[in-house]
C-alpha cells in the first residue's frame, strides 16, 4: 500500500514538471475491425479485454500477464491506475518519462476505441533502437478493473508501430 502511495505521489509530482504539449486533435475514431483469416483472438479475463493479433505470433515466457511476438511484431499488455489523474496526464507521464522510451519528441494521438477515450503514443525518430519501434496505446476502462486486489483505470497495449492500429481496431472490453 505504501509503495502504491509513493508511486502515485511520484506520478503527480512528475506530471507537474513535464514539458507542456498538446494532444493531437481532433479525436480519431478507430472503427471495430473484422477478423482476418490470418488473425487469432487474445482474451484476458483478469484484464477484461480481447483483441485480435497475427496468428503466427507466439507467447513469450516470463511475461505477466502476457507478451506475444513473431518475426514481424509483438504486443504486451498492462494496466495502470490513474491515481485520480485524467488520461492525458497519465499518458504524458509515460510519453515524457526521463528515460525517453519514445524518443525526445513523441506524438500523442487522441482516439476513441470501443467507445472509450484512448491515447496512442508514437515515437519520434530518435527513439532508441532497442525499443523496437514500440508504441503505447492507453485506453480508459469503461469502469475500473480490479486485478489482484488493486484498482486499474487504464489498459495499456504496447506493440510495434506496424501492428498497433490493427490490434486497436479490434479491442473489446469484456466482463469477468
Amino acid at each position: 500500500m505504501r509503495k502504491k502511495l509513493l508511486y502515485t505521489l511520484f506520478l503527480i509530482i512528475s506530471i507537474l514538471f513535464l514539458p507542456r504539449s498538446t494532444v493531437a486533435e481532433p479525436q480519431k475514431l478507430i472503427h471495430e475491425g473484422s477478423k482476418s483469416l490470418n488473425d487469432t483472438i487474445y482474451k484476458n479475463i483478469d484484464y477484461q479485454v480481447e483483441f485480435q493479433y497475427p496468428k503466427s505470433w507466439k507467447p513469450v515466457t516470463g511475461y505477466t500477464p502476457a507478451k506475444y511476438e513473431g518475426t514481424d511484431g509483438y504486443f504486451l499488455i498492462s494496466a495502470v491506475s490513474g491515481g485520480g489523474l485524467n488520461i492525458d496526464e497519465v499518458v504524458k507521464f509515460n510519453a515524457y518519462h526521463k528515460l525517453q522510451p519514445y524518443g525526445s519528441k513523441p506524438k500523442i494521438e487522441s482516439l476513441i476505441i470501443s467507445g472509450q477515450e484512448a491515447r496512442l503514443i508514437l515515437p519520434s525518430t530518435d527513439q532508441d533502437e532497442h525499443m523496437h519501434n514500440e508504441v503505447s496505446l492507453m485506453i480508459k476502462y469503461p469502469s475500473p478493473v480490479i486485478i489482484n486486489g488493486d484498482k486499474y483505470d487504464y489498459l495499456i497495449i504496447y506493440a510495434d508501430q506496424n501492428h498497433i492500429y490493427q490490434i486497436g481496431s479490434t479491442v473489446t472490453f469484456i466482463h469477468s
